[in-house]
């Protein structure tokens, strides 16, 4: 399982990358995960979050996708 955080970006120079991708971690050990249902995923806010430089405000405001992907495979 894998999570992307994706949205717009002005560097410092001023180009405009519209679509910037950045992992996110849900805290799963290797990336697996047993889905069985309801599951409850987090990501945790810290030093290592491509989120920690945006305030409550500036999550309200931002425009961001967080994209999750899932694979499985089937035992039958």
């Amino acid at each position: 399982m894998d999570a992307l955080l994706i949205r717009r970006r002005v560097t410092l120079e001023g180009e405009v990358i519209p679509l910037e991708t950045e992992n996110i971690d849900l805290g799963c050990a290797n990336n697996r995960l047993l889905l069985r249902w309801p599951v409850i995923i987090e990501h945790r806010i810290n030093e290592n979050s491509p989120l920690w430089s945006l305030s409550k405000d500036d999550l309200e405001r931002e425009n961001f996708e967080i994209f999750v992907i899932l694979e499985g495979t089937d035992s039958n």
